[in-house]
């Protein structure tokens, strides 16, 4: 039998085989129980970025804030003054009639002559047109005068149709001949002289824009003559085109008149001092119900628009002579 030894050291057992020594495998113990953790190495380098997630859902939207202060009041502007003058019977008017004169701030802005109409014969209103101060204020007699050279054409006004528009009930104010029924327009929140507001009608392609209408109720009692007065401008942010381009039409009840003359909005963005004012006679019954209609039938390729500060009526209630002043 050969030798065996055992190397407490070492713990290896060997026995002496053909004169050598070899190592004699033995089988495992049981495993031991584990070591205390041992320190935390140093920190690796930083690896690259990773690519880009996808985008999370969008959360729900977080509660409003406070409303902010309200900001501070502007300087109310002056309204518009407007003076009746009588117009003696002459080469500018052979029945006579009334001068209108609009001021604001104490300067006169746009005058109008309002002639009478010489005396129409009995008879049925013409369907299709007929001339401006041809009668008295009768629907048989025609209109009660007007601008010089004004045509009354007779036709039904197209149906409102716009966005920036108002109607608010008109103020009335006694002149000495008469009264003035003013609506100070607000459907946009720009532009207008005494609010900081005006309506606004946008042009259309081939002519044909907007269309806005307003109501007025007329006192009872008799009426001499009577004047539609609009304060217009043009849009101020396409002055590439002539203002020439901009133009409206204007139904007094259901006569209608052709309207231009405006100039583009100045100072831009901003409250406008070139405000035009055109006049157009009109026709009233005390007591009725009266609406005056506009379209906006600029040529401006379909941009563009006209703004409306206030509309007035006019009216004359006796033919007593009068020399208002400011």
């Amino acid at each position: 039998m050969g030798a065996v030894a055992y190397a407490s050291t070492s713990q290896t057992l060997v026995a002496c085989v053909d004169t050598q020594w070899t190592i004699v495998k033995l089988p495992p113990g049981p495993e031991g129980p584990v070591g205390p953790q041992g320190e935390a190495g140093p920190a690796g380098p930083q690896g690259p970025a990773g690519p880009q997630g996808e985008a999370g859902p969008a959360g729900p939207p977080g509660e409003a804030g406070p409303e902010g202060p309200a900001g501070q009041q502007g300087t109310p502007a002056e309204a518009p003054f407007v003076q009746l003058t009588p117009i003696a019977p002459g080469p500018t008017c052979p029945e006579g009639g009334t001068q209108i004169a609009i001021y604001l701030s104490d300067v006169l802005t746009q005058t109008a002559d309002v002639c009478n109409g010489t005396a129409g014969t009995d008879g049925s209103v013409p369907s299709d047109a007929s001339l401006a101060g041809e009668g008295g204020n009768g629907d048989a007699a025609g209109e009660s005068g007007g601008e010089a050279g004004a045509a009354c054409v007779r036709s039904t006004p197209p149906a409102p149709a716009a966005t920036f528009v108002s109607d608010p009930l008109a103020t009335e104010t006694l002149t000495s001949n008469g009264y003035v029924l003013h609506k100070e327009l607000n459907g946009y929140p720009n532009y207008g002289v005494a609010d900081d507001a005006a309506d606004i009608l946008y042009a259309g392609p081939g002519g044909a824009g907007q269309t806005a209408a307003w109501t007025f109720s007329i006192p009872a009692g008799p009426i001499v003559s009577a004047t539609v007065v609009v304060s217009v401008v043009a849009d101020d942010g396409n002055t590439s085109i002539p203002a020439s381009d901009y133009t409206y039409e204007l139904w007094a009840g259901s006569c209608v008149y052709d309207g231009a003359g405006l100039l583009h909005g100045t100072p831009f963005d901003s409250v406008f001092n070139d405000w035009v004012q055109n006049a157009y006679p009109a026709t009233l019954s005390g007591g009725e119900s009266f609406t005056v209609t506009m379209m906006n039938t600029s040529m401006t390729g379909g941009v563009g628009w006209i703004a409306i500060d206030w509309i007035e009526l006019v009216v004359v209630t006796s033919s007593t002579t009068v020399n208002d002043a400011q």
